[in-house]
């Protein structure tokens, strides 16, 4: 029995880009926790899942496809399409500029975008629970896009904020300018 891919540090340019520019594997593809985006040119594919680490997400140049489930501790982005025989969930975001297509629910905590059509709960394999149609995130950005099965439930975003001092005073600013002033001022 072939043993799963466990995507290390070591495996990953300094740019975050695997290895090897694409996956097409039998078996299920992890990850050590706190690897960033790994990144792909091309596409990832696998007849069984995709469970990234705390900390870890996927971006891929083409399709990232699962037979089994697609699950990231940070955002999952395809350049084309994203494809799960089970449920796709993401601590982050979920963005892709082709469709979604899920047998079981898409959850993420931030914004769920894709240009074409998303379909949850699509499994022919049990039958269906009414959880299995739930397609949640903090907010839907899909202004060509179309919901074609499945059902909606927008949480809302909430930005996280640091808080730093300047000149004896605390000011709080989101995460994202905290990272970019920490990038410029400490290297």
């Amino acid at each position: 029995m072939a043993k799963d891919i466990i995507i290390k540090k070591s495996d990953l340019y300094k740019n975050g880009y695997y290895k090897e520019d694409s996956l097409d594997v039998n078996v299920n593809i992890k990850s050590e926790t706190n690897l960033g985006i790994i990144k792909f040119k091309k596409g990832v594919e696998t007849t069984k899942g995709i469970y990234l680490g705390n900390g870890c997400g996927i971006k891929t140049g083409e399709d990232i496809k699962a037979r089994g489930s697609i699950k990231a501790g940070k955002d999952i982005e395809a350049g084309w399409h994203i494809e799960a025989g089970g449920f796709i969930e993401a601590d982050g975001g979920i963005k892709t500029d082709g469709g979604i297509k899920a047998g079981l629910s898409i959850v993420c905590k931030k914004e769920l975008s894709f240009k074409y059509q998303l379909f949850a709960g699509v499994c022919t394999w049990r039958k269906l629970e009414d959880d299995d149609l739930i397609v949640k995130c903090g907010k839907l950005n899909a202004p060509e896009g179309k919901i074609i099965t499945g059902n909606l439930i927008e949480t809302s975003i909430k930005e996280e904020q640091k808080e730093i001092i300047i000149d004896g005073k605390t000011i709080k600013i989101s995460k994202e300018s905290f990272e970019e002033l920490k990038k410029q001022f400490c290297g």
